[in-house]
């Protein structure tokens, strides 16, 4: 096993850096495992998210709130482990589907077949 760089002496150091200045010659390469080439492919990518495409990626807009409302959306949602974003989503789509379920009448005996709205 390799000795670590610190560890060498420095004469060893001077012998290790020696090779790396020739450079590698292409007679003592050989092809990429699967794992090296996987993590080839993490450093090139770099650092930072996955990019997302159009359809993933959230929209982002300016929303004001009441400072203590604020602060009851920041407890709630990290008594339930969820961050701010989640739970307003959560929340606008269970009124969504509320306010949906309660605009709708039962089909009516007359056999129209159609749900109506209510007038409000």
């Amino acid at each position: 096993m390799k000795k670590s760089f610190l560890k060498m002496t420095p004469a060893e150091r001077e012998a290790d850096l020696a090779k790396v200045e020739r450079g590698v010659s292409f007679n003592r390469t050989c092809p990429m495992s699967p794992r090296s080439k996987a993590l080839w492919e993490l450093a090139k990518r770099g650092p930072g998210r996955p990019r997302k495409t159009d359809e993933e990626r959230a929209a982002r807009f300016l929303v004001s709130m009441d400072p203590r409302l604020l602060e009851m959306v920041d407890a709630f949602a990290s008594e339930r482990s969820l961050d701010r974003s989640k739970l307003i989503a959560l929340s606008l789509e269970a009124f969504i589907a509320s306010d949906r379920a309660h605009r709708q009448v039962p089909q009516s005996r007359s056999g129209s077949g159609r749900l109506r709205k209510k007038s409000a």
